[in-house]
């Protein structure tokens, strides 16, 4: 490696665990602020009693408590400064020590700064990503030169990360960035840069002079992921809320959704946090206040639709209620009005880029959610005129996206960046997952599949496998291959096995399309049974194996069926006479419930796998 400094003597052990000091610990305080720690309200909406007798106070000219009002965050920051002891400067500095202590330190920043060279990046924090590594490597190269540093520049680091990020309504992206660049450095920052090493070494299998091999990437891999936390910890333990803490917070949750796995208790728990933070932080209603810059103001704007798009699609993915509703959210109002019209609206129009992926990402949960309350209508046409209603919105907001997106080349043969193409495939699958999840609404019986369901299906799995063979020409965007396969893909080959069971061929489009559906269930058994899509270690490996297994056997039967001549329906199933046609229906409660609306997870296959025909 190429060490920017002389090293002393170090351990490579980072599995300690520090415990923070209790939050009424006050011997020995350095503060920065006044010695009694009042708790941080964050944004008090209207049914709050502070608001309530804020207003009173307001009509009679009495002054007014900081922080109630819209925009409270800003505004409780004069009185909100919290103690910071000599303990929790010990645990700051512990964790400097720790840092500099990895025999592979400068490794980390090479790693970065190779995955961001692709075009990868932080989906929510990307135009902090810069400021993130400049601040780590100054903090870092001080410690190393003086270790004796460490006490006092956790101190500073704890001051700024204390302090509101001030802002006027002329200020630019960069000279926000200038504020809190070295010596402003905030333990967000630091939090940020390692959480971009986790995701870069999750992206690469491997990265000349850094590692080349498996075990030395799961190595760096968490590793990288233990400081995110570990700053993400001490950040939190301040009590302050803003923007970075929330950015580290959802990029963190991403991180553990890739190394712990998408139905992981940990991933659900940190996204629930995020959300938590959302909310006290008032950007479900657009509380920035006048002092606002229109460059801060869209950065939350698109907080809210990460926040907002990923709690929706894990809620779906699990088949548990989401956190974050519509109705109590006014922020979606401002990204639905500005997703398209003209080329103003759009950043980087030409391009596909991160803003729009995450702004269409919200519009797609926003029409998931409307989706969802059509389980609750019994009047069939009236539920099926609000499905027309939400499917014309979809193809609207679709022709809105830039023309980046609707290209007609094939993928593979489309003459554009790696990550521009993952980009192209998320926006698609995106939009087609909402025609599914319509038309499964659509259905009046649980066992009933149309030709259109099946079509739809058969369009998102075939852009899967898309996605799946021309990986190493994919750069991930924000969505990884493994959560496109197991939210999308396994959705959609649920489905068709369904219909591949319990319907006969003369009822589907057309031999060709079932000749191609066939090959790509074959192509997606054979990617994960192979491992060359996840490995044996991979937290998702169980879902897509137990779903594979089931996809497997019904394709013997297929050709075997075909092979003798014998149709499936008539097919024999082990030493019994049954045929398909008198099989009862799979278990309708998987199909018809709002709350398993998309819930193509380890129980389905299960339950799928039990059925009579698939039987050994």
């Amino acid at each position: 490696m190429h060490a920017m400094h002389g090293e002393r003597p170090r351990s490579s052990s980072t599995t300690q665990v520090h415990v923070l000091p209790s939050p009424n610990h006050s011997v020995g305080a350095e503060t920065i602020g006044p010695q009694v720690r009042y708790p941080n309200p964050g944004y008090l909406g209207s049914s709050s009693h502070t608001t309530l007798f804020d207003h009173l106070r307001r009509e009679h000219g009495e002054p007014v408590t900081p922080g109630s009002d819209e925009g409270g965050i800003q505004a409780a920051s004069p009185y909100l400064n919290p103690s910071i002891d000599k303990n929790l400067v010990g645990v700051g500095a512990q964790l400097l020590n720790d840092l500099t202590c990895l025999p592979n330190l400068w490794s980390y920043f090479e790693l970065v700064q190779g995955w961001v060279a692709k075009g990868a990046n932080l989906g929510l924090a990307e135009p902090l990503t810069g400021l993130c590594v400049r601040n780590t490597r100054a903090v870092l190269s001080t410690v190393l030169d003086k270790p004796e540093t460490a006490a006092s520049i956790s101190r500073r680091l704890f001051v700024q990360s204390s302090l509101p990020m001030s802002t006027d309504p002329t200020s630019t992206l960069e000279d926000f960035c200038s504020r809190f660049d070295e010596p402003r450095a905030r333990w967000e920052t630091i939090g940020l840069f390692f959480t971009a090493a986790c995701r870069a070494a999750t992206d690469s299998a491997f990265v000349v002079g850094v590692y080349d091999t498996e075990q030395d990437r799961q190595n760096m891999q968490g590793t990288a992921m233990r400081f995110s936390d570990r700053c993400l910890e001490v950040s939190l333990f301040l009590d302050r809320l803003g923007d970075f803490q929330l950015f580290l917070q959802y990029e963190n949750f991403i991180c553990h959704s890739q190394i712990d796995g998408d139905q992981s208790y940990r991933s659900w728990r940190k996204l629930g946090d995020v959300a938590s933070s959302l909310f006290a932080l008032g950007y479900h209603q657009q509380t920035d206040g006048e002092n606002c810059p229109p460059f801060l103001k869209r950065l939350r704007q698109v907080a809210f639709g990460r926040c907002y798009s990923a709690d929706r699609n894990v809620s779906i993915f699990l088949g548990r209620p989401s956190r974050i509703q519509r109705q109590c959210c006014k922020t979606h109002l401002f990204l639905k009005e500005d997703i398209g019209g003209t080329s103003e609206d759009w950043h980087s129009p030409e391009r596909c880029n991160f803003i729009t992926d995450a702004r269409w990402a919200a519009v797609c949960a926003s029409l998931k959610e409307d989706t969802a309350r059509l389980s609750s209508e019994a009047d069939y046409n009236e539920r099926t005129r609000r499905a027309s209603i939400i499917q014309a919105e979809a193809d609207f907001q679709w022709m809105r996206l830039p023309q980046c997106y609707h290209s007609e080349t094939e993928l593979e043969l489309a003459n554009c960046k790696p990550i521009e193409r993952d980009f192209i495939i998320t926006a698609r699958l995106g939009y087609l997952h909402v025609q599914f999840l319509l038309q499964r609404t659509l259905l009046q019986h649980p066992s009933q599949h149309d030709e259109r369901l099946f079509k739809i299906s058969t369009q998102i799995l075939s852009l899967v496998i898309d996605a799946i063979l021309c990986r190493d020409r994919l750069v991930n965007s924000g969505s990884s291959l493994v959560w496109k396969v197991a939210y999308f893909g396994l959705a959609a080959a649920g489905t068709i096995c369904v219909c591949l069971i319990n319907r006969f061929f003369a009822t589907m489009p057309s031999s060709v399309e079932i000749s191609a559906t066939v090959q790509n269930l074959s192509t997606l058994v054979a990617e994960i049974e192979r491992g060359t899509l996840v490995s044996s270690q991979h937290p998702n490996y169980a879902l897509l194996t137990s779903a594979t297994k089931t996809i497997d056997s019904l394709l013997k039967r297929l050709i075997a069926s075909s092979a003798t001549g014998v149709s499936i329906h008539n097919y024999p199933q082990s030493s019994s006479s049954i045929v398909v046609d008198q099989i009862e229906d799979l278990d309708p409660g998987i199909w018809n419930t709002q709350e398993n609306l998309q819930d193509f997870e380890i129980d389905f296959w299960l339950n799928l796998s039990e059925h009579p025909f698939l039987r050994n």
